[in-house]
């Protein structure tokens, strides 16, 4: 597993094409926070949310965990502008 993941708080990941999953440890803060981007489904045994894939989600999610280190999966890296996605690499280093 990549060690830039193991090292991240919030994890952002595509789980299908048309799917983000967004997990992190459990944090009440954290979730509370999760919750105010309307996400489609909290799954709470795993502690993750999943969210249609959307450059504006994707935006969101970045802003609402901005003080946090969030790895962003590579495979997603591809699919957004890069103005986007260097608002999440600027911290998961």
């Amino acid at each position: 597993m990549n060690q830039e993941y193991l090292r991240s708080v919030i994890n952002i990941l595509r789980s299908d094409p048309d799917t983000l999953r967004v997990s992190f440890p459990y944090n009440l803060a954290f979730i509370e926070k999760i919750i105010t981007i309307n996400c489609q489904k909290w799954h709470p045994d795993s502690i993750y949310c999943s969210f249609h894939i959307a450059e504006e989600t994707l935006e969101k999610i970045l802003m609402v965990f901005e003080d946090q280190k969030v790895y962003i999966d590579p495979v997603l890296q591809t699919s957004f502008s890069p103005r986007v996605i260097s608002r999440g690499s600027e911290r998961s280093e």
